[in-house]
């Protein structure tokens, strides 16, 4: 069984997890995404970069197995979001709304 990975949709695929890798980097250090620049609740996200890392040494970078990789990096983007939703990360000064009356 022969495997495509020269075709364009695959590279493709490669070329958006890089960008989105890159652009999850970018805010978790500059902008911050979970509260402020600095919090370091959003250290978390190296995690998920972790996993996709990971996964996509475990799967030698082939179709099939970037698809489990590329989806448990997607999952652990979620669970992120949970815990930090869950437990109330990056809300300090949320109720804080100006009063304009």
């Amino acid at each position: 069984m022969r495997t495509r990975t020269n075709s364009t949709a695959y590279r493709s695929a490669i070329g958006v997890a890089i960008a989105a890798a890159f652009i999850l980097i970018w805010l978790s250090l500059s902008v911050g995404i979970i509260g402020k620049h600095g919090d370091p609740a959003n250290l978390m996200y190296f995690g998920v970069l972790a996993v996709g890392i990971i996964g996509a040494i475990i799967a030698r970078l082939q179709p099939h197995g970037m698809v489990r990789a590329l989806s448990a990096t997607a999952l652990a983007q979620a669970f992120v979001t949970a815990i930090a939703l869950s437990v109330g990360l990056g809300l300090r000064g949320a109720g804080r709304q100006r009063s304009w009356g």
